[in-house]
């Protein structure tokens, strides 16, 4: 784009919008937004006699010649570690497909699920539509791994309702004295992370547990799940 905008319309500053403009227009329709590529159809209308002398040779010497040099060395470097995947596209369809045993779910999200909001999110997303559905399987299988509710309520523990959202909580019991009566058996707790950040509570062990989804601590703030 840059350099034809050089070829029919000079340099200057007009030509150099019009060739930015142009180049993220022609990415924007192919899905390959990259800032950089419009930086270098500005580098061809503003780069100076050299490069306007060289013409559509600009393409291929010293750009093309740029995107082999870094390509090989983004492959090289990505498949040197067997827990990286580059190109994205390509490891997926190498990698094997396991089928996993799923619970029964009312709502079973679907790939037009995910393309329709994603039209309706109307918003550039750097994630395509098998990424997106890739995570969230990962995340099922992940979830499915632990579906019962804590054994045992105790003090000082930390626990996760396990939904998503503004419904997402953790609390971390304060106390939690046993009693034989269900009724008077109480748990009092405080809100960690979540609705209802850092309020305090109390109710029974039984409603604690039936709220409680699993044990999670905290890594480098982030709460992941305690594997049972």
């Amino acid at each position: 784009m840059g350099v034809a905008v050089v070829k029919l319309f000079g340099t200057g500053f007009t030509a150099a919008g019009l060739s930015v403009g142009l180049a993220i227009l022609a990415m924007a329709y192919l899905r390959c937004i990259h800032p950089l590529g419009g930086a270098t159809a500005l580098t061809a209308v503003l780069g100076g006699a050299t490069i306007n002398e060289l013409g559509f040779y600009f393409l291929f010497v010293p750009i093309i010649l740029n995107l082999i040099i870094i390509l090989s060395v983004a492959l090289i470097f990505n498949n040197i570690f067997h827990w990286r995947r580059y190109p994205a596209h390509l490891a997926r369809m190498l990698k094997p497909t396991t089928a996993s045993v799923a619970l029964e779910r009312q709502f079973e999200l679907t790939q037009e699920d995910f393309s329709a909001a994603i039209v309706q999110l109307d918003s550039f997303v750097d994630i395509t539509t098998d990424g997106l559905i890739d995570l969230l399987e990962l995340a099922k299988i992940h979830a499915e791994k632990n579906i019962m509710h804590p054994d045992e309520i105790i003090a000082g523990k930390i626990y996760s309702n396990g939904k998503l959202g503004n419904l997402w909580s953790v609390r971390q019991v304060v106390d939690a004295g046993f009693h034989q009566n269900p009724e008077k058996d109480r748990v009092i707790y405080k809100v960690l992370a979540g609705a209802g950040g850092y309020e305090t509570g109390i109710c029974t062990r039984s409603e604690f547990k039936i709220w409680a989804r699993f044990e999670v601590v905290q890594d480098n703030k982030q709460w992941l799940k305690v594997e049972g």
